[in-house]
């Protein structure tokens, strides 16, 4: 028997090259978070320093990593781990940023409010990379989303 695991809520996606100095602190500051609901993709873009042993040293079942064997560009990196998200909503975090244990929680909130477009989108704002249902990264290095309310090319 099989056992199917629900897709998570969110997907949240880094990218890294050559982050082994902040990247644990960056992946322990997301697998902190209040909300529980998501999965972390990382997608390290060809380091060739410790990173991969870093990531791969945590534990954790909503942690992926993807390895690739050369630097392909962040966009590209994005991409490939949007392709793998399974999340309703996707948000992004660098490899060597950290987030407030809250983070998460209050943009899953304010995704899921039934406030107007705008608003929706000043909450975000406040509160660091807004979550949105993420289409591509172009090559310029800007997103194309759509949300529940809006498309956008």
């Amino acid at each position: 028997m099989t056992t199917t695991v629900p897709a998570p809520r969110v997907s949240v996606l880094m990218t890294m090259f050559n982050a082994a100095a902040y990247l644990q602190a960056a992946i322990e500051s997301l697998l902190a978070q209040s909300y529980r609901d998501f999965e972390l993709i990382i997608v390290d873009d060809g380091s060739t320093d410790e990173s991969a042993a870093v990531a791969e040293s945590l534990t954790d079942p909503r942690l992926r990593l993807v390895r690739n064997p050369a630097n392909r560009g962040q966009n590209a990196c994005l991409n490939q781990g949007l392709a793998l998200a399974r999340g309703e909503f996707v948000a992004r975090q660098d490899a060597d940023d950290l987030s407030r244990p809250d983070r998460l929680e209050k943009q899953a909130r304010s995704r899921s409010s039934a406030r107007t477009r705008r608003r929706s989108t000043e909450a975000a704002d406040r509160l660091g990379a807004p979550i949105c249902r993420a289409i591509r990264w172009r090559s310029g290095g800007e997103i194309c989303f759509s949300t529940a309310s809006s498309t956008a090319p």
